[in-house]
This record gives structure tokens, sequence and C-alpha cells, in this order.
């Protein structure tokens, strides 16, 4: 991701990503983008990009206990 992502953009990286470790360090290399900027990108989901990769793991690992594997069976879809 050379050009400015949207914020699609960065939310496809993080669901592509969510098994992975990651924080803003990983996330700004990714995106080449600065803390601030994914900050206020996020805005417009009303959330922090660390509390949206929180909720992405949360919510795979609800899936995943309930026997389904639903989220990444969506993802595939994409």
């Amino acid at each position: 991701m050379k050009k400015k992502p949207l914020i699609d953009e960065v939310i496809k990286l993080i669901e592509s990503n969510h098994g992975q470790p990651y924080g803003y360090k990983e996330l700004c290399i990714q995106t080449n983008l600065s803390v601030r900027q994914l900050v206020d990108l996020f805005k417009e989901k009303n959330t922090t990009p660390m509390m949206f990769i929180k909720n992405v793991k949360n919510k795979s690992l609800l899936e995943k206990s309930m026997g389904k594997d639903t989220y990444l069976s969506s993802l595939k879809k994409i």
C-alpha cells in the first residue's frame, strides 16, 4: 500500500491478518500512515485502530468457540 489507503483497504488488511499480533508499528509500516493518520481515518467508523483489531479478533474467536468458522469463510468470498 504505497498510496494513501482508504478506510476499507485498512479494514481488509486488518481482517486478513487477524490471526497475527498487530499493533500500531505493524499497521503504520503496512499502510505507510502515521498513528495520528490511522486514528483520524478510523474516526469514520467511530472507533480506533486498536479497538477495531480487538473486535475483529474477538469476533473470530467467538465464532471458532461456537464451532463455526463463518467469519473466515466470509473473508474467502471477498
